[in-house]
């Protein structure tokens, strides 16, 4: 653990980072055995948040909704719960209310993560029972940092770098940046490229939905399939891809088709441009590197 702590936090210096490699000691004794409840629908986010708590030395269970969270919660006694705030069957929102209204030895600090760092989006997670937010996609510089924030607080009994948006103009985003994505993973490609192996795997799945949505544009469940996407893209690189993806998600339930179809054809572009950057980029075949990865 002590090794792959100072690989993340010391020598070369992860843009956002505030730990030395002299505090990594620091990091481990606060860390290590710390019982992390994560839920996360997104199969890319949650493969990456759960290898980079576990670098941390943390033990880590997951979710892939809400009501599941909740159940967690009941029997588990947990020192900090990470938590979406849109899943499906329990949004995040109402996962995090129903927690505080459990009876538990002690309540855990509950930190949204949410694709927006709007002012509204923060006071709703506050008025939910939710502590504090990251914003994704969310990098192992922050997801530290915020850990140890919450951690510290709770041994006492008493700020993170958030990542911006993509922005709206995905032609001019890059198919593939690869700093971004590294920057997520801490620098690790080991899991950059489990996370690019479930991309690869689930984006035409997301695609393909998107096209059957072409008959009802600007509905809930484009809106919900886009920012699926949308934050698997952010934790891959794919940055055109991510741009794109985020003007399907908040296009008005006005919209017609025929932009949908525009918008959709350029995303499947982004997303075949982005594949080819990666391997460019020497980062595949990542189906054969990768074949199986943990549920």
């Amino acid at each position: 653990i002590d090794s792959v702590c100072m690989a993340r936090a010391g020598g070369e210096e992860t843009p956002g980072s505030s730990v030395e490699p002299s505090d990594v000691s620091l990091v481990l004794e606060a860390l290590v055995g710390k019982r992390i409840l994560l839920a996360e629908d997104n199969e890319v986010n949650r493969e990456v948040a759960v290898d980079m708590l576990q670098s941390l030395g943390c033990a880590v269970d997951h979710a892939a909704n809400g009501r599941v969270a909740v159940e967690l919660a009941a029997r588990g006694d947990y020192d900090l719960i990470y938590m979406d705030c849109e899943m499906p069957e329990m949004d995040g929102f109402e996962a995090s209310r129903a927690i505080r209204g459990l009876e538990l030895s002690r309540q855990p600090a509950i930190v949204a993560m949410t694709a927006y760092a709007m002012q509204g989006d923060r006071e709703r997670c506050l008025a939910a029972g939710m502590d504090d937010h990251l914003t994704k996609p969310v990098t192992f510089a922050s997801l530290r940092e915020k850990t140890l924030g919450h951690v510290a607080a709770s041994r006492s009994g008493a700020g993170s770098p958030d990542c911006g948006p993509a922005g709206a103009g995905g032609e001019q985003m890059p198919a593939f940046d690869k700093a971004a994505a590294l920057a997520v993973t801490g620098g690790q490609e080991a899991t950059l490229r489990k996370a690019l192996a479930i991309w690869w795997r689930k984006q035409e799945e997301w695609l393909a939905d998107l096209e059957r949505c072409l008959p009802e544009p600007g509905g809930e469940r484009s809106r919900r399939i886009a920012h699926t996407l949308r934050g698997a893209a952010g934790h891959v690189g794919a940055r055109r891809a991510q741009a794109l993806a985020e003007k399907i998600e908040t296009a008005p339930a006005s919209g017609s088709g025929e932009n949908l179809a525009t918008v959709l054809r350029e995303l499947r572009q982004a997303v075949a441009d982005h594949r080819a950057a990666v391997k460019a980029a020497g980062l595949s075949p990542v189906e054969e590197t990768q074949p199986t990865l943990r549920p």
